[in-house]
């Protein structure tokens, strides 16, 4: 069954996780529902349809990009005064309509996007982009090709930071941006991140990234709620291996005989062995700690 092309917006809320621990569970949740309701007003006034929300989310479509834009705009100025902000994804392509839910590559993509996304800001596929009016284009700002998961070739994502551009995700090439130590591998051979966590062995190559946090549609996922949905994310490029934090509290890289480097919203070129500690401090006894090893690929 052939999907029809759809315009779909996952709206995520950020500080839910802060605002339960500072004024309690009922006060925090009439917040939150508060803040969810006013989404799915926006939504529908701005001529989409309301899917479903999970937890502090939502899920709508629209016809065709331009509302969807409008809507996440508005969608991110609305809580400018409050201890929430909200952040977006948005795709554009075939979803299948199904149970009264919606399927596809595009849902997908756009939960990835809406969980790459910082407080405050938008990021969208370029199927998306390019059926925008040109002033709502003039408005975003080319970030550079992001692998997916399953992608076989990277994809153009673009940015829109309702609040200014302060909020904006700061994406450069790993070479210009990674702190931390250099690998000293030969550049004819190819190179495999080895990541082990609970027992369990995760593979990273050239081909395919990695991505790590307590969403389920992650490759490596750690369930514990102050893990962002969409932590960080791994990958090789000219046969070195790079982590890109992209959570609110940020990564810690556990070097050989150095003090831990907390990575928040930056990129950091991994040494051949080191450990990651998803916010919590390699020393607090809730720590999760995975440990990394990056070596040639027997393979190659």
């Amino acid at each position: 069954m052939l999907g029809t092309d759809t315009a779909v917006l996952v709206a995520d809320i950020s500080g839910s996780t802060a605002l339960y621990e500072s004024i309690g569970n009922a006060a925090a949740f009439n917040q939150i529902a508060a803040c969810l309701d006013k989404l799915r007003q926006i939504t529908e006034s701005h001529g989409g349809r309301f899917v479903h929300s999970k937890g502090d989310d939502i899920l709508c479509t629209f016809a065709d990009p331009q509302p969807a834009f409008q809507a996440a705009a508005e969608m991110l100025t609305m809580a400018e005064d409050s201890a929430l902000s909200v952040h977006c994804g948005m795709d554009f392509g075939p979803v299948l309509h199904a149970r009264g839910d919606i399927f596809g590559d595009c849902v997908n993509t756009t939960a990835r996007l809406a969980g790459y996304a910082n407080p405050g800001e938008a990021l969208c596929s370029q199927a998306f982009f390019q059926h925008l009016a040109e002033p709502q284009q003039a408005a975003m700002r080319f970030l550079e090709k992001w692998r997916f998961k399953g992608k076989a070739e990277g994809a153009r994502v673009y940015s829109f930071a309702g609040l200014g551009m302060e909020n904006a995700t700061h994406y450069t090439s790993p070479a210009q941006t990674a702190v931390g130590v250099a690998q000293p591998h030969a550049s004819g051979g190819g190179v495999m991140l080895e990541l082990s966590y609970q027992g369990a062995v995760f593979t990273c190559s050239d081909t395919a990234g990695m991505t790590l946090g307590r969403s389920e549609t992650c490759d490596l996922v750690v369930p514990r709620l102050w893990v962002s949905r969409m932590h960080a994310t791994l990958e090789i490029r000219a046969n070195k291996a790079y982590l890109r934090d992209t959570s609110t509290n940020g990564t810690y890289v556990c070097f050989p005989g150095q003090n831990p480097l907390l990575a928040r919203r930056e990129v950091v070129l991994l040494p051949d062995r080191c450990q990651l500690s998803l916010t919590k401090e390699p020393s607090d006894p809730e720590a999760e700690l995975i440990s990394c090893r990056v070596h040639l690929d027997a393979g190659t």
